[in-house]
C-alpha cells in the first residue's frame, strides 16, 4: 500500500506569478497517481508514477490555487488524498505614481537635490534611477516617500526620475516617470523699445508704446524708477502701453524680467523726449510793422521769431494752400504778396518745434497801395 503520500508546488513557494509550476511529488510504492486542480478530480485520469511533472497549468486566476493528487500501488489500493497550495498572482501594483515634490515642475536649485513621492497598490518593493534603464540599481523596500533624491547633474534643462514597482509574487508594473526644469539662467536679451525708437513724442495724453522682449522670459516689472518702486510682477507680454509721468523732458523706462522659476533679468531700458509744447512766443512782423507799402511787384520784408522752432510755414492764405514746411528762419527779405488788386493783404505763419509739435496759427497785414 502507498505511504507517506506528499506533493509539493513550486518548490514549496508562498507566491507565483505564472500559471505553469513545477509539481514534486513523492509516495512510497506509489505505481500510479491522479492529479487535479480540482478536489474531485473531475477530468482527470490516472498515470504513471514519476516524482517530478514540469510546467503543470494551475487555473489562470488571481488567488488561492490548490493542487490534489492521490497514489495507487499495483494492488490498485489508493492513497488518502494530498494537496498544496500556493498564491496565483499575475496582476502588477496597481494604480503606480511617481511625483517630484517641486512647486510647478521647475526649480532654480543648482543642487540638483529633490523629494520624491511614491504610489502602488499592492507595491512591496520598488526601484528608482535617474535613468530608464536602472543600470546598477536595486529593489527597495516600498515606500512612500525619500527624502533628498540626487537628481542627475549636469546642465540646464529637463531632469526625471523613472521608478517600476514589484509585489511579492513578483509582478513588475510599467516604468513611470515624472520630470522637472531646472533652470538657473534669468531671462537674456531683454529690450525695451519706446514708440519704435522714435526720439520724442508730443501726445498730450503722454501715451507711449512699448516694444518689449527677452529670452526665455515668464513676467516683466515695468517702471520709470531705476529701483522701481512700487512696481509689480506681471505676465510678460510683447506690447505693452505705458502714461509716462514727470515733467516735461527726457523720460527713461526701465523694464525687467523674471522667468518661471523666479531667476531675474539685468534691466533694459530705453529713452524718449517728452515734449508736448509747441513753440512759443510767436509772431510775423511785415516791413517792420509799416501800415503800407508801395511796392510794385507785391514785395515785402518779413521778420518771424518762435522761441525752440526748428520749421515754419508761410503762406498768403489762411489754409496754408500749396505751402511747405521749411527751415526756420528770423528774416525773409523779399515776400510776394498774393492777389492782382491793392488793398489789405494778409500774411499767415505757423512754426514747428523739433519734436513735431506746431502752433496757433499767426497772421500780420499790410495794405498794398500801388496807385493802379
Amino acid at each position: 500500500m502507498c505511504k507517506n503520500p506528499e506533493i509539493i508546488v513550486a518548490d514549496g513557494n508562498k507566491y507565483t506569478n505564472s500559471t505553469s509550476v513545477d509539481l514534486s511529488i513523492h509516495c512510497d510504492h506509489a505505481y500510479q497517481m491522479l492529479i487535479s486542480n480540482q478536489q474531485d478530480f473531475s477530468g482527470a485520469k490516472w498515470v504513471a508514477y514519476q516524482k517530478k511533472i514540469l510546467n503543470w497549468a494551475l487555473d489562470a486566476v488571481d488567488g488561492d490555487r490548490a493542487v490534489y493528487i492521490k497514489f495507487r500501488d499495483e494492488n490498485y489500493q489508493e492513497s488518502k488524498v494530498v494537496s498544496d497550495n500556493i498564491l496565483l498572482d499575475l496582476t502588477p501594483p496597481q494604480n503606480p505614481l511617481v511625483s517630484i515634490e517641486v512647486p510647478g515642475k521647475a526649480t532654480n536649485d543648482p543642487s540638483h537635490v529633490v523629494d520624491v513621492s511614491l504610489q502602488a497598490t499592492d507595491a512591496k518593493y520598488f526601484m528608482i534611477s535617474n535613468q530608464n534603464t536602472f543600470i546598477g540599481k536595486k529593489w527597495r523596500l516600498y515606500q512612500e516617500a525619500i527624502q533628498g533624491w540626487q537628481l542627475e547633474k549636469g546642465n540646464d534643462g529637463y531632469h526625471g526620475v523613472y521608478v517600476k514597482f514589484r509585489d511579492v509574487a513578483g509582478n513588475e508594473t510599467d516604468v513611470i516617470s515624472d520630470q522637472i526644469l531646472i533652470d538657473t539662467e534669468a531671462p537674456v536679451m531683454g529690450k525695451v523699445v519706446i514708440d519704435q525708437g522714435a526720439e520724442f513724442t508730443i501726445q498730450q495724453n503722454r501715451m507711449v508704446e512699448l516694444s518689449i522682449s527677452a529670452r526665455n522670459a515668464d513676467s516683466m516689472m515695468v517702471s520709470q524708477e531705476k529701483q522701481f518702486g512700487e512696481a509689480t510682477w506681471e505676465i510678460y507680454q510683447t506690447q505693452k502701453a505705458w502714461t509716462l509721468t514727470g515733467d516735461q523732458g527726457p523720460q527713461i523706462i526701465y523694464v525687467k524680467f523674471k522667468d518661471k522659476v523666479g531667476n531675474e533679468s539685468e534691466t533694459a531700458s530705453d529713452e524718449i523726449v517728452l515734449d508736448t509744447t509747441p513753440p512759443s512766443n510767436c509772431m510775423v512782423v511785415i516791413d517792420n510793422g509799416a501800415p503800407k507799402t508801395h511796392h510794385l511787384d507785391k514785395m515785402v520784408e518779413l521778420k518771424l521769431l518762435a522761441s525752440d522752432a526748428q520749421q515754419m510755414i508761410i503762406s498768403n492764405h489762411s489754409s496754408f494752400k500749396g505751402g511747405r514746411w521749411r527751415l526756420y528762419q528770423e528774416r525773409i527779405p523779399n515776400w510776394r504778396l498774393d492777389g492782382e488788386e491793392d488793398g489789405y493783404k494778409s500774411i499767415y505763419v505757423r512754426f514747428k518745434d523739433k519734436a513735431g509739435n506746431v502752433s496757433s496759427t499767426y497772421k500780420a497785414d499790410i495794405i498794398l497801395e500801388r496807385g493802379f
